[in-house]
């Protein structure tokens, strides 16, 4: 096995989490607003932090599967390639930060030692 595999499976995950604990902060955030118990100011190194993860994440995943297509030969390989990285960004990105934001607080306690 390619050892570019387990790095992008571990930055795929990686980067799944830190937006989903961002998604998670912005509806901690959403919801305190409302009750008017917290500034949104409160969480934004939380959020800087996991940005920064999040773009770690998306970069090592651009790379290894970069790595692993080898250069594009024709517009099929291009596509192909274009296409893994745009399902990357979809799940890394959008959908878990989506669950996140749905989920609130059940995401944020297991991470919360870690923001």
């Amino acid at each position: 096995m390619n050892v570019l595999v387990p790095v992008l499976v571990v930055s795929l995950v990686a980067g799944a989490a830190a937006a989903a604990a961002d998604g998670a902060l912005l509806g901690a955030e959403r919801d305190a607003a409302r009750a008017g118990t917290e500034s949104p100011e409160d969480r934004d190194d939380a959020r800087r932090t996991l940005g920064f993860a999040r773009l770690l994440a998306q970069l090592s995943v651009g790379v290894a599967l970069g790595s692993l297509l080898g250069p594009a030969r024709g517009p099929l390989e291009v596509a192909t390639g274009v296409g893994l990285a745009l399902v990357a960004v979809l799940l890394m990105e959008t959908l878990a930060r989506a669950w996140g934001s749905a989920r609130g607080a059940q995401v944020l306690a297991p991470q919360s030692p870690l923001l």
